[in-house]
């Protein structure tokens, strides 16, 4: 189930249906050019065993995939950024972000103004792991900043930030 969820909401904003969803609300016919799999570069925060899957089922489409761990990893299929000097670069190629880490002392908080600011314009970001890997504030500032798609996924998301 967790591979479904994960492919269903990188889908669902590469493919930027939380911007249809507004436009059809508001009865606006709108046209946006389709962005192919292999021009959104997807970025796993954690890759034990609910993200390994996905990423694997992500890369089979065509997407580029990568991750970040905390500690060094080997894996043959996905190329992994690691540790604190790391993310920086990690993040700055990453359009769409899918936190799926533990809750740890290093891990609480991690998705904040200083990450969001790491990655692309338009950068989205899916936490499917604990609530507080995520400041609040610091992303209603950062949809408030960004793109129009982003500032689409939060009114979809009715304040609860699963993704977007």
């Amino acid at each position: 189930m967790m591979t479904e969820y994960v492919v269903m909401h990188v889908l669902r904003l590469h493919r930027e249906m939380p911007r249809y969803q507004e436009a059809q609300a508001t009865r606006e016919w709108l046209r946006r050019p389709i962005v192919r799999p292999d021009q959104r570069r997807i970025g796993f925060l954690g890759l034990g065993l609910m993200a390994k899957a996905p990423a694997l089922v992500l890369k089979s489409l065509g997407f580029p995939v990568s991750a970040w761990t905390r500690n060094p990893k080997s894996e043959p299929e996905i190329p992994i950024f690691h540790g604190p000097d790391q993310l920086e670069p990690f993040l700055r190629q990453t359009d769409i972000a899918v936190c799926l880490l533990p809750l740890t002392r290093e891990t609480e908080g991690i998705l904040c103004a200083r990450t969001f600011a790491m990655m692309p314009r338009g950068g989205m970001v899916i936490n499917i792991g604990r609530g507080r890997h995520v400041v609040d504030a610091d992303l209603i500032a950062a949809l408030d900043l960004g793109s129009a798609l982003l500032r689409c996924a939060r009114r979809a998301a009715s304040g609860a930030f699963a993704a977007g």
